[in-house]
């Protein structure tokens, strides 16, 4: 089944680009506001050539005073109109 958003309707350099600026983005963003609260906290885009089965996007995060960072979540098979539930 194609959706709008499917990644067989796009070649990988028009979308892989904007999906690594955008998680950059909310990557800092999220940095910014965990060092606010004497924390650490990190996204990033993990990606696998032409598997999209295997991307996800991994949020760490490392509470004051422990040195190990922790998933917090992993959103993993971020497929082009796949249900994502939180």
């Amino acid at each position: 089944m194609q959706t709008p958003y499917s990644t067989e309707s796009l070649p990988q350099e028009r979308w892989l680009p904007e999906l690594r600026r955008i998680v950059t983005k909310v990557n800092r963003t999220f940095s910014r506001v965990f060092a606010k609260i004497g924390c650490a906290g990190e996204v990033t885009l993990h990606d696998q050539e032409d598997d999209y089965d295997r991307y996800a996007i991994n949020i760490k995060c490392v509470s004051a005073g422990c040195f190990t960072p922790t998933f917090c979540c992993n959103v993993s098979s971020m497929r082009a109109g796949a249900a994502v539930s939180a």
